[in-house]
């Protein structure tokens, strides 16, 4: 840290000081706003596909028989359980077979291959379908969504507190010691 004197003949920090503190602080503030702001955006899309599951559940008709599966489960260290399947079920209105994708996760529990899996779709739109295994897994996919909300807060606080700590032109504190000595 260099010290220098100004023309008011007052004690401050050297102008190259600042532009390195600035430069540093203000970089990781960027990305800090970067970071938070795409994961509340990415909260916000989980938030409404969750409350998608939850209309659908709530107003799609049941499909009469059990739905057929395949795909893949991926368990990530006993922690989260990532589900990508291909579901096909049958319309009761026309009897025939509607397929669609069904990607969510569950933490620590979940179906496994083979349980059993119903499906509700909704009547008039029968692409629009949800299967019991997200429904039961709504509890889930809220906590994940306010953790990812958690991180982008801390991320978009921590941006605007470094900041509020960068240094100003002046360093009171350091010039009192200064002529202390």
């Amino acid at each position: 840290m260099e010290l220098h004197t100004n023309t008011r003949g007052s004690l401050t920090l050297h102008p190259s000081f600042h532009r390195r503190e600035w430069l540093r602080g203000g970089g990781f503030s960027l990305m800090m706003l970067v970071l938070g702001t795409f994961l509340a955006g990415y909260g916000a899309y989980l938030a409404r596909d969750l409350l998608e599951v939850s209309r659908i559940w709530k107003e799609g008709r049941e499909s009469p028989v059990e739905a057929q599966y395949g795909g893949r489960v991926t368990t990530h260290n006993f922690v989260l359980k990532d589900y990508a399947l291909d579901v096909t079920f049958i319309v009761e209105e026309t009897g025939e077979p509607q397929q669609f994708k069904a990607k969510f996760h569950r933490f620590f529990t979940g179906p496994d291959d083979g349980e059993a899996m119903t499906v509700r779709h909704m009547p008039h739109d029968p692409v629009q379908a949800v299967t019991s295994w997200q429904h039961d897994g709504l509890r889930h996919g809220w906590v994940w969504t306010f953790i990812v909300w958690l991180i982008a807060g801390g991320a978009l606080v921590g941006a605007v507190a470094t900041l509020a700590t960068l240094p100003s032109s002046r360093a009171p504190s350091i010039a009192w010691y200064a002529r202390g000595s």
